[in-house]
């Protein structure tokens, strides 16, 4: 019986899991920045990485990168004279 029951879920699972890339549901963009210049080595690889997740996923999953993100910087700096006035 427990067997059975196994045997009937798994595949049931296995299509509501991938029920949304199977039948192409709405594309889920996000947004990576860092304050490292473009040609930093950590840069590349995170370029790379939103290109190998937009692979792996089959375009359903893109991510904007953007190296020396200058509006990243002057959130931070917001952010430490806020502490400072604390």
């Amino acid at each position: 019986m427990r067997k059975n029951a196994i045997l009937f879920l798994a595949p049931v699972v296995f299509a509501l899991s991938t029920h949304s890339f199977l039948f192409g549901g709405d594309v889920i963009k996000m947004k990576a920045a860092s304050y490292l210049p473009a040609t930093h080595p950590m840069s590349y690889l995170t370029g790379w990485f939103c290109d190998e997740v937009k692979n792996r996923t089959k375009g359903q999953v893109e991510i904007t990168y953007m190296p020396e993100a200058r509006f990243l910087i002057r959130s931070m700096s917001a952010m430490m004279d806020n502490k400072r006035n604390v």
